[in-house]
């Protein structure tokens, strides 16, 4: 009876998929634990995007979800936006489900258990697909002796000359024992399974994009899709229903990584459609080229039609997702994913871009990144792929091409697959491809999990088939893994420390010694015995769980590296969670005095839950938000948000008016003028202190908001500066024909140190503005009377700059230093001085 039970654990591949859901939770919740992330300390993982967008955006599916903000319209981002791009790209996520019932002010600790939830997930599909690619072979009798005949080898290799027959004879007891009792048989092969799963959810593509929460669901369903290709070219039953219906899930959670993975699995097809008119009529499939056991049923060659046939229901899967696909493309009209000839024209004479600039590579450098900890914070931007999988697995993947139990067709197809990664990561065009024909913005290479995937595979290969594998065969890889360590520490990668290069010495000490094991035990003439046996069955346990415990370090390390690296600006749990309490008592104080106003301001009242909401549209602005999408997060009218999605009219409108674009996106600064918070209808400013200042000039948000926005950049796109496009945009909303601005009067003083004499020409605020020249970055500094005033001419400071309040006929002394030495100023300063009286008609 118990036998029995342990046959049906055994054979319970679903069984195995949660083992490998459970061991790569606990792995992360041990991580977590020791790292002191919450809720095991106050460490999060709220750095870079995830500080800086997807909690937010976290925020406002929830508000979403109880009725307070628009599904496919939100006047909370940023000068009001269509919002399905928003969801089509971050927020179709099942596993989001969970922030319905959580307080913002905990999204901390749901964002540690959000990662470890898709992490383990990730373990469960991939555990998935090894058992898939396994086959009938999880299905063995634990009393069944495999027959090493010559007869039964050539029926299950396919080839005479894969392994010699007189090896049959030494091979037959240490097999056995060691090679096939422990790896090869069914307990053994389902716990190097669930090892392999776990280490691809720790993979360094996965560790160093956990905070990149939106991707990892596609590569969650990656396995599933390769689960239902394979089936689909063998023929099998329910393998098109199954590719369809997992390709079109895995568009829906997240199309960008979805593309990369089909582009790819296209590639792939490619591939193996040429092998299989390589000359060779056997109608097989990778995993029969792999290993070539005698299954009942008919095999196809995948050739022409097979590939037809991956094409055929590849556009099937995408007609059946038109319903999404077509206002996603919808939304990335005009954004910064839009190529068209008007965004071309922002971004080469108005806005700075942060993408990433792409290069060509060496695959020398590139080898560097197999080993553990070869990270550190730079590689977001200038970083190479990230292909880790294990230090100690790279002995074992380079065995695959030296296994006599695979066919030299798989060895061909997997080594062609790898080049042709590799050629992407090193030819700038082919990366620029694989990205849709755009740079990165940062986390560069994002595909580079697939490179992972595979090594893993043929890692599992080598694992399961170590009866292909003799001595001679490791010496070999440990020469090949040995010159791949020297040429790497040759590179002399930055990310790479000598402590990091011994570690990982001795890593792939460990594997050379735990392989030349195993194969030295299946070509051993003298052990034979039962007490041996015996002896030999306890012997290779502990190996291999030594070896279990070793990988386990391996990957535990570079996760710690990786955290550690990423993580220096990371929000506590404790200051979120006090910035969060103390926003929303400042919305309260706002929501107090807008009750005690006049009539007039009646018009801003307070939703059922307390958040604070403006009927009337008008704005407010904290002037030190947690981050760019606070409106959105906390449901209130703003003007900053910042998204990938991001329009890019709103960005040149902001810009436009003289707030600073950082590449990213324009955000709010209360440098800026009167004129400007009145035509953005911006009635409320919030300190540092909690400090509300209220905005007696001030016009409806509905005049700058939504559609309006491209109608009034036309009107303002001839203006030479932001003075000049305020005070026309003022005139055109209220009628007036006074004037807001008077132009300083300049006289430069010595041209070389560029030093000017201003004299303001009326009482009141002096403000300063100079164009840029094209795109060029510049290093300049401001000083008035000989105090810093601002760095200027360049992505951080590009705006209109308070001089501070001036009488007439005051003599200021301006300098500009030129940092950079260029020589020459990008324009000639626009100085002037506003005439807030001119204002008081638009109060309301």
């Amino acid at each position: 009876m118990v036998s029995l039970i342990g046959e049906k654990i055994k054979n319970n591949r679903k069984l195995w998929a949660a083992f490998s859901a459970f061991f790569a939770a606990g792995l992360f919740a041990a991580l977590c634990f020791v790292l002191h992330i919450t809720p095991f300390g106050d460490k999060t993982f709220l750095y870079e995007d995830m500080k800086q967008q997807y909690v937010d955006f976290f925020s406002y599916y929830h508000n979403v979800w109880h009725g307070e903000d628009g599904f496919f319209y939100s006047e909370n981002c940023g000068l009001g936006s269509d919002m399905f791009g928003i969801w089509a790209y971050y927020l179709t996520s099942p596993f989001l489900l969970m922030f319905i019932f959580i307080k913002d002010q905990y999204y901390a600790i749901a964002v540690t258990f959000l990662i470890m939830f898709k992490v383990a997930a990730m373990a469960a599909t991939t555990s998935l697909f090894f058992s898939y690619i396994d086959g009938d072979e999880m299905k063995i009798n634990k009393d069944r002796k495999p027959e090493y005949s010559a007869e039964s080898k050539h029926k299950y290799f396919g080839r005479k000359n894969i392994i010699d027959a007189q090896d049959n004879t030494r091979r037959n007891n240490s097999a056995i024992l060691a090679g096939d009792y422990f790896l090869n048989s069914g307990s053994g092969k389902l716990w190097i399974n669930v090892l392999l799963s776990v280490v691809f959810s720790f993979s360094a593509w996965t560790v160093a994009n956990m905070t990149n929460i939106m991707w990892l669901d596609a590569v969650i369903l990656m396995p599933i899709v390769l689960i239902g290709f394979f089936k689909m070219m063998r023929g099998e039953s329910k393998g098109r229903a199954i590719y369809i219906i997992s390709v079109m899930v895995m568009i829906v959670l997240n199309y960008y990584i979805s593309a990369m993975v089909l582009m790819f699995l296209g590639a792939f097809a490619v591939l193996q459609c040429l092998e299989g008119y390589s000359g060779n009529s056997e109608k097989l499939s990778i995993r029969e080229v792999a290993d070539r056991k005698n299954i009942s049923g008919s095999y196809r060659n995948i050739g022409i039609s097979g590939f037809a046939e991956f094409i055929t229901t590849t556009v099937v899967a995408l007609i059946l997702d038109a319903w999404f696909l077509v206002p996603t493309v919808l939304s990335l009209m005009g954004s910064n994913k839009d190529h068209s000839a008007d965004m071309v024209r922002a971004f080469s004479e108005y806005l700075p871009s942060s993408e990433a600039v792409g290069r060509n590579l060496s695959p020398f450098s590139v080898i560097s990144k197999l080993f553990t900890m070869s990270y550190d914070s730079l590689e977001i931007m200038n970083g190479l792929p990230n292909i880790y999988f294990g230090a100690v697995l790279i002995i074992p993947c380079i065995l695959f091409f030296f296994n006599r139990s695979i066919h030299k067709r798989a060895k061909l197809l997997c080594g062609s697959y790898l080049i042709m990664l590799m050629m992407f990561f090193c030819i700038k065009p082919l990366n620029t491809l694989a990205h849709g024909g755009t740079e990165a913005y940062g986390y560069l290479y994002r595909y580079s999990f697939i490179f992972s995937f595979v090594c893993l595979i043929l890692v599992y290969y080598t694992l399961t088939r170590m009866e292909g594998i003799v001595f001679k065969d490791v010496l070999i890889a440990c020469g090949i893994a040995l010159g791949l360590f020297i040429v790497s520490i040759i590179n002399k990668p930055g990310f790479m420390g000598t402590k990091a290069w011994i570690i990982n010495a001795g890593l792939v000490a460990v594997s050379a010694a735990f392989m030349g094991w195993l194969s030295r035990i299946n070509t051993t003439d003298s052990l034979k015995g039962k007490s041996l046996n015996k002896a030999l069955k306890v012997t290779a346990r502990a190996i291999f769980v030594g070896f279990v415990a070793v990988l386990v370090l391996d990957i535990s390390m570079n996760f710690v590296r990786v955290y550690k690296s990423s993580s220096m600006n990371a929000e506590t749990a404790s200051g979120y969670m006090e910035k969060c309490i103390l926003t929303r008592q400042a919305l309260s104080k706002v929501m107090d005095i807008a009750e005690s106003e006049d009539s007039s301001l009646e018009r801003i009242t307070v939703s059922d839950d307390g958040f604070f909401k403006s009927k009337e549209s008008y704005r407010l602005e904290f002037l030190s938000p947690r981050t760019p999408n606070d409106s959105l997060h906390y449901d209130y009218n703003g003007t900053t948000t910042y998204n990938s999605l991001l329009k890019v009219e709103n960005r040149l409108f902001m810009y436009k008016l003289g707030f600073n674009d950082n590449g990213l996106y324009t955000t709010y600064d209360a440098q800026n003028t009167a004129c400007a918070d009145a035509i953005l209808g911006i009635k409320y400013l919030i300190g540092d202190d909690g400090k509300i200042t209220e905005n007696p000039y001030v016009l409806p948000a509905e005049y700058t908001s939504g559609e309006n926005v491209t109608k009034l950049l036309e009107k303002i796109d001839v203006t030479r500066n932001p003075f000049t496009a305020q005070e026309m945009l003022l005139k055109g909303f209220t009628g007036m024909d006074s004037k807001v601005f008077y132009e300083a009067e300049i006289e430069k003083e010595e041209q070389n140190l560029f030093k000017y004499v201003v004299t303001p020409s009326l009482d009141g605020e002096l403000y300063f503005y100079m164009n840029r020249e094209g795109m060029i970055q510049r290093a300049l500094s401001i000083y008035l009377d000989g105090e810093f005033v601002s760095g200027y001419g360049n992505a951080s400071c590009q705006k209109v700059i308070d001089l501070g309040y001036h009488h007439k006929g005051e003599k200021i002394e301006l300098m500009i230093e030129d940092g950079d030495h260029m020589g020459t100023l990008p324009g000639e300063p626009e100085i002037v001085t506003e005439d807030v009286k001119v204002l008081e008609s638009v109060e309301r």
